[in-house]
């Protein structure tokens, strides 16, 4: 890796992480009961979610939606041994990449 393309690394690391933080006073929103949630979805599911860091503040407002990411449901697909939450979603973050993460998030 060259100097050049460590310094834009760096650059970009700190740039995602400085956009992925929450806006002061923001409270997340869930509009349906959690365990209905759960009841609800079926894998391959597709969420849709509006976030309120500054990236998604600045997603939602480019392309004109209450939307700024999404989410898709696999379900206990990626269980393992018992370990966690058995309902997971998979997401593309910009500092970790594409992660599984558990529904109660």
């Amino acid at each position: 890796m060259t100097i050049v393309d460590e310094v834009l690394d760096r650059l970009g690391r700190w740039l995602a992480q400085h956009l992925r933080r929450e806006i002061p006073g923001e409270e997340p929103f869930m509009p349906t009961d959690p365990q209905a949630l759960r009841r609800t979805l079926r894998p391959a599911d597709v969420l849709l979610v509006a976030g309120a860091s500054t990236l998604s503040t600045a997603i939602k407002y480019l392309t004109q939606s209450r939307w700024s990411h999404a989410a898709i449901y696999v379900g206990d697909a990626l269980e393992s041994g018992g370990l966690g939450e058995s309902h997971k979603l998979i997401e593309v973050d910009p500092v970790d990449g594409c992660i599984a993460i558990p529904l109660s998030k």
